[in-house]
């Protein structure tokens, strides 16, 4: 079985800073450790009354909800808001993508430039079609000949 590291007091710290005092509210697998460490330090101890009070002073405050009418107010807004098809947000989408690149015009020369290139040397590729007088069942049959060698 492997045995957990003790806790340092940063991770402590981090911990109480996330979570507050109370152990309770930590994740399950950090409160043993964390108490080990409230055992053997003093220094841990003391950051854990400073969060105490800390967690004190939030306590007290009021729990605040939004208004009906806050809530009215923004589900109005968002009721009244246009759905966008999804057209639109395709084409919004490649706008902002083009909006990244930067300006459209050294973008679509690239663009342009390797369209060309991959044109001219695909073009250089293609062999030659056999003649009229050719039969093509020949030309099949020595293109197979040509292959196994």
């Amino acid at each position: 079985m492997m045995e957990k590291k003790a806790m340092s007091l940063e991770s402590f710290e981090r911990l109480t800073q996330a979570y507050g005092a109370a152990l309770d509210r930590w994740p399950e697998d950090e409160r043993v450790a964390a108490e080990e460490l409230l055992a053997a330090s003093a220094e841990a101890r003391a950051m854990r009354d400073r969060a105490a009070g800390l967690d004190r002073l939030l306590d007290r405050l009021p729990e605040h909800r939004p208004s009906p009418a806050l809530r009215g107010m923004i589900l109005a807004q968002t009721a009244g808001a246009p759905r966008r098809g999804l057209a639109a947000r395709f084409a919004a989408g490649w706008r902002g993508f083009w909006a990244e690149l930067g300006h459209p015009v050294p973008v679509g020369l690239v663009l342009a430039a390797s369209l060309t290139l991959g044109l001219v040397l695909g073009a250089g590729t293609f062999t030659r079609a056999p003649q009229p007088g050719v039969d093509l069942v020949q030309f099949a049959l020595l293109s197979d000949l040509y292959a196994q060698e």
